[in-house]
C-alpha cells in the first residue's frame, strides 16, 4: 500500500509570501510610537466608518476607549480588507 505524498510541501512555497503585505499594522497600538499610534487610530476610524456603512454595524460612541472593542474592530477591518483584496485579485 502506498501513501500519497505531494510533490512539494505547500507550506514551504514562497509564493504565499508575495501575497502578504510587506508590513502589517498590529491589532493593538500599544507598541507604536505616538505618531504611528495617531495614524493607526486615524486609519481604524476610517475603517470603522466604512464597516458601519457596509454592514450597518451599530458602533457605540466611545468604542475607542475600550480595548476589547478596539481590537475586535481592528481585526474585523483587517479581515474585510484581506477578503476584498482576495476577491478582486
Amino acid at each position: 500500500m502506498s501513501s500519497y505524498e505531494p510533490a512539494e510541501d505547500p507550506r514551504d512555497d514562497d509564493a504565499w509570501a508575495e501575497d502578504e503585505p510587506a508590513a502589517r499594522w498590529p491589532l493593538d497600538p500599544g507598541g507604536l510610537y505616538p505618531r504611528e499610534r495617531w495614524r493607526w487610530y486615524r486609519e481604524l476610524w476610517q475603517d470603522v466608518c466604512a464597516l458601519q456603512v457596509r454592514y450597518r454595524l451599530p458602533v457605540r460612541s466611545g468604542w475607542w476607549q475600550h480595548q476589547l472593542q478596539v481590537e475586535a474592530l481592528a481585526a474585523l477591518a483587517a479581515w474585510v480588507a484581506r477578503y476584498d483584496s482576495w476577491r478582486v485579485g
